[in-house]
């Protein structure tokens, strides 16, 4: 493990050429180090260095450990057969609080409890074993909630309303890794709160470290989206690859069909980066951003956010949307009932490698799109074709 022994030299010299404060280029220097292959051949070693980051204050130059560290070291111990090494290291990633198991449920835990089991009912369990679960997730409906903040007041309304995490926790009959803590309970990866469709989570903590292991070097076999975008694109398929809040981001897209008029285009996106808002703000800076987007301030629901857009966008040098031509009347209809909380992407598609079980090999789901899109792809004169089946 001398590599990533060696390699805190160059979390130094990545946080001073940086000037990242928080770390954040020094700790994919570790990270990319720990989710190598064969970095969990020198437990010992691999503990030290989780134990330094640990320990560092706000005077060293070293990145302390963040969940895909922690989850990335304990799918190298677990690769190297030491499993209660391994549960060991998690414990590190999960940030709940200590509390008293017997207490009993104040009045709005028991309320957020309910409300939870209401919005589990309306949600379709793609897939599910004794280690993961994939959910088709509905539009309007975040994937968890932040921590509370430490001095928030009582009784606030923060975080009052149920999240994904809260409705899959009811499906999953309370069985979901503690990764991260009480308000990420089996939380793997995420899709943006207006976005709908295949989600996994994790049921247990192994698992939930072997996957975010996998999203991390995108070795996931297979994610795609379906999008309906404004106006039409140059070509059938392309790439697209631009820069998301300065990471380097590429996305695939191929055009499923446009209406007569051009003014409306179905197409088919894969991503290989995982950059927040990334398809998104590519098909945004391609021309064609997605219907209903409040990122186009065209899309923005209220006068703030679309001001908040327009800076935004300005600072990325993404281009006005107003060439962009005025929306089918359909869309428009629904543009002024809009409150933000849905837009047209859709995560159809998920493939990935199962994290425990080899005998499973590779596990598909397809989500089904949401009714409202129906309408709409009608009314267009666009349809979606079943996925087909991969061998």
């Amino acid at each position: 493990l001398l590599r990533l022994k060696l390699s805190l030299a160059d979390v130094e010299a990545a946080l001073s050429a940086a000037g990242d404060p928080r770390g954040g280029a020094a700790a994919r220097v570790v990270n990319d180090l720990i989710a190598a292959p064969g970095a969990g051949s020198d437990g010992d070693g691999l503990r030290e260095v989780l134990q330094a980051m640990e320990e560092a204050v706000g005077g060293e130059r070293l990145p302390r450990p963040d969940v895909v560290t922690y989850c990335c070291a304990a799918a190298a111990l677990y690769d190297n057969g030491d499993v209660a090494a391994a549960k060991a290291v998690l414990e590190g990633a999960d940030h709940t609080p200590n509390s008293n198991p017997q207490t009993k449920p104040t009045l709005r835990q028991r309320k957020k409890a309910a409300a939870a089991q209401r919005v589990a009912e309306g949600i379709a369990v793609l897939y599910e074993d004794d280690d993961v679960i994939v959910v088709n997730k509905p539009n309007g409906l975040v994937v968890h909630h932040p921590p509370p903040e430490p001095r928030a007041k009582r009784g606030s309304k923060a975080n009052a309303d149920p999240s994904l995490s809260n409705a899959v926790l009811e499906l999953a009959d309370g069985c979901l890794s503690r990764v991260g803590g009480t308000d990420n309970r089996g939380v793997v990866h995420r899709l943006d709160k207006a976005v709908s469709g295949a989600i996994l989570f994790a049921k247990t903590d192994l698992a939930h470290a072997l996957m975010v292991r996998q999203f991390y070097r995108r070795e996931i076999v297979e994610k795609s989206y379906v999008a309906l975008c404004a106006g039409a694109f140059p070509d059938s398929s392309g790439r697209l690859d631009a820069d998301v809040d300065g990471l380097p981001a590429t996305s695939q897209y191929s055009v499923l069909g446009s209406t007569p008029a051009a003014d409306a285009t179905l197409v088919e996106v894969q991503t290989f980066t995982g950059r927040k808002h990334q398809i998104r703000r590519h098909l945004q800076g391609a021309g064609c951003p997605i219907f209903l987007d409040p990122l186009e301030p065209a899309f923005a629901p209220s006068r703030r956010m679309r001001k908040k857009a327009v800076s935004r966008n300005a600072s990325l040098g993404v281009a006005p949307g107003a060439s962009m031509g005025a929306p089918p009347p359909c869309i428009a209809e629904l543009q002024e009932r809009n409150d933000g909380d849905r837009i047209f992407l859709h995560a159809r598609t998920f493939r990935f490698q199962h994290p425990l079980d080899a005998d499973r090999g590779v596990v598909s789901v397809e989500a089904a799109l949401p009714a409202w899109w129906g309408v709409i792809l009608e009314d267009l004169g666009l349809a979606l074709e079943e996925a087909q089946p991969k061998p």
